[in-house]
Order: structure tokens, then C-alpha cells, then sequence
């Protein structure tokens, strides 16, 4: 008997670097994350698009595991492994214009205004979380960490503080951003900015 199988091709591992102070402490490749990983979703064949946040400095990327036909979340541990060479296209987004262009399908939040090394104007950064399947609905944390982004942005380091720690809690222990201003918030408060300084809150990067 001849069974005819219908193909889907599509790259099931896709991998980058976690933050670099969490690396030896990562644990599996396996399950999908922040990081990508073991992403198993059909709908990734050629021409598909995906956002995901970069979290290491000159992060490399992983990609393997071909696949002819699976379901999604490879559920049954069972696919159709094949060889593939692939081409990827990487685009690296920074700033409101790429957030505008995510027409209002994605979720995203708001990480606060930088000034990158090279520019000589701030830029406000948005991280993307993921498919926006309640449109209008605002994530409870991510209203704290808009919030808390506000009071540091105002200089009130007490206040960011405890609500930059309530999103870490929230997020189940580890969020980068909030940690991230968690030292920001340290730092400032050793150099005790004065009223005078021209305290604006914008974060600078002296290096790319």
C-alpha cells in the first residue's frame, strides 16, 4: 500500500541568546520562550514573518530541525524530519515608526526613550509580547510598567522601584526590562541628581 502525504515544510528550532547574566542559568532549548526555541508552529513556513525581542548585545541565531509536515506543538513528538537550507532575512527594529507598522496586530509595550550610540536624538522602544488577540485589552503588568517607566521618567525612584519589582512578580520572577531600570534606578541614585542637572530620564547607550 502507497500512503500520499501532503508536505508543509517548515524550520522548527529557532534560537537566540537569552540576557547574558541568565545564560548559565538557562536551562532547556526545548520549550518556547522569549528566546524562540522549539517554536513547532505551522504557520512558520517560507515567507512567514516573526517578531521577538533581542535581549544580548551582537546576539548570533540558531535555526534547524526541518521538518516536511507536523502539527502544530508537535504534540506526539512525531514529524516528518527532512534537510533544509533555508535564507532568513533579519531586520533589526528600533523606534514608533516600527511599532506603527505592526498595524495594531501585535501587543507591544513601551520600554522608555533612549538615546542610541550614533544619534543625536532620542528614540522611544517598543517591545513586542506577542499576537494581540483582545484588542483594547491592556495586560495588568504592562500598566505597571508603563507606569512605573512614568516615575522614573519624574525621578521618583522610590515609586518605580516598588512597581518595577510588583512587574517582576507578576511576570513569575524575571522580567529584563524591569531589571534593567532596577540598575538605572541604583545608578542614578549613587550620582543624586540634582534639580538643576537637567534630569529628562532618557536612558543613554555609549556604545552599540
Amino acid at each position: 500500500m502507497i500512503y500520499t502525504l501532503d508536505t508543509n515544510v517548515l524550520v522548527d528550532a529557532l534560537r537566540q541568546p537569552p540576557e547574558l547574566d541568565r545564560l548559565k542559568a538557562f536551562l532547556s532549548w526545548a520549550l518556547p520562550s522569549t528566546v524562540l526555541s522549539s517554536v513547532v508552529v505551522t504557520e512558520l513556513t517560507a515567507g512567514a514573518r516573526i517578531f521577538y525581542p533581542v535581549f544580548a548585545p551582537g546576539a548570533l541565531f540558531e535555526a534547524g530541525d526541518g521538518h516536511a509536515g507536523q502539527g502544530n506543538g508537535e504534540v506526539d513528538i512525531t514529524a516528518l524530519e527532512t534537510f533544509l537550507t533555508g535564507t532568513f532575512q533579519f531586520i533589526l527594529h528600533k523606534g514608533e515608526a516600527t511599532r506603527e507598522q505592526l498595524n495594531g496586530d501585535f501587543r507591544t509595550r513601551n520600554l522608555g526613550r533612549f538615546l542610541l550610540a550614533g544619534k543625536t536624538q532620542p528614540v522611544s522602544i517598543h517591545e513586542v509580547l506577542g499576537v494581540d488577540s483582545h484588542p483594547g485589552e491592556e495586560l495588568p503588568w504592562v500598566i505597571i510598567f508603563d507606569t512605573a517607566v512614568r516615575n522614573y521618567t519624574e525621578r521618583r525612584f522610590d515609586e518605580a522601584d516598588h512597581l518595577f519589582r510588583q512587574v517582576i512578580k507578576l511576570r513569575g520572577g524575571q522580567d529584563g526590562p524591569s531589571e534593567f531600570y532596577l540598575k538605572q534606578i541604583t545608578a542614578a541614585r549613587m550620582s543624586a541628581p540634582s534639580a538643576e542637572s537637567g534630569w529628562d530620564g532618557i536612558i543613554v547607550f555609549q556604545s552599540k
